[in-house]
């Protein structure tokens, strides 16, 4: 909306055919395109889905190339006709500035320049020959944008894939890391806490009792009586001792 304020100065002198009807024509132009916005705004606050703001980027980028086109119709001057050369500009914008994923680019392209095409003939060989010359600047213009368009999703969307891929193997890597964690402090036929983790938890232990002040205690089960009394023999030994 501002690069359209921004070049409609020049409208006067392009067109002046149209002199009576520009200041009309400029207002609904601004005050149409801020209520777009507005109404974008709001239905994207409220129904936050990515083809409801893309959509309307879409629908007003072509409804502001139909408005160049218009003009370039219904006027009679041969600048008129050169004019129609801004709708490259919006091509630009939409396809690069705004970041529109591809199919909406290429059909606001598409629209845009088959308006062009079919209702800018010119009304003098003069005229048609400058159309004709606008219009293929406007079709290498719109083939360069729609393919850095392109690039830039295939970019986003392999850039997406690979994030994707990089979660899913830290979420593997802090799995494996988990188990092997817990088969390193796990007696593998008991599930029971091994020495490792004894070993761990006791200086952690001793820690918070010393800052707590706090008395430690400490409980050992002996799995055999040999360790209590070495000369009993093994087949005597029924049960544990503590």
């Amino acid at each position: 909306l501002a690069g359209y304020l921004l070049v409609s100065h020049q409208d006067a002198a392009l067109m002046p055919d149209l002199l009576p009807w520009l200041p009309g024509w400029h207002t609904f132009t601004f005050w149409g395109g801020l209520a777009s916005l507005a109404l974008t705004w709001l239905v994207s606050m409220r129904w936050p889905r990515p083809w409801l703001f893309e959509a309307a980027t879409a629908f007003n980028t072509v409804a502001l190339n139909m408005m160049l086109v218009a003009a370039a119709v219904v006027s009679r001057s041969d600048t008129a006709i050169t004019h129609t050369h801004v709708m490259s500009g919006v091509i630009l914008y939409a396809c690069i500035a705004t970041r529109q994923r591809f199919v909406w680019a290429l059909g606001m392209a598409v629209i845009s320049l088959v308006a062009h095409g079919v209702l800018v003939q010119g009304h003098t060989p003069w005229q048609a020959m400058v159309a004709q010359a606008v219009f293929t600047l406007m079709c290498l213009v719109a083939f360069f944008a729609l393919g850095l368009n392109y690039a830039f999703e295939h970019g986003e969307r392999h850039n997406w894939l690979l994030r994707r891929l990089d979660q899913r193997q830290r979420v593997h890597m802090l799995q494996d890391t988990e188990r092997l964690q817990r088969l390193s402090t796990e007696d593998p036929l008991t599930a029971l806490p091994n020495r490792r983790q004894f070993d761990a938890d006791l200086p952690r232990a001793w820690a918070r009792a010393a800052e707590l002040g706090e008395p430690l205690s400490l409980v050992m089960l002996v799995s055999s009586c040999r360790l209590l009394k070495p000369n009993v023999p093994a087949k005597s030994c029924t049960g544990s001792k503590v």
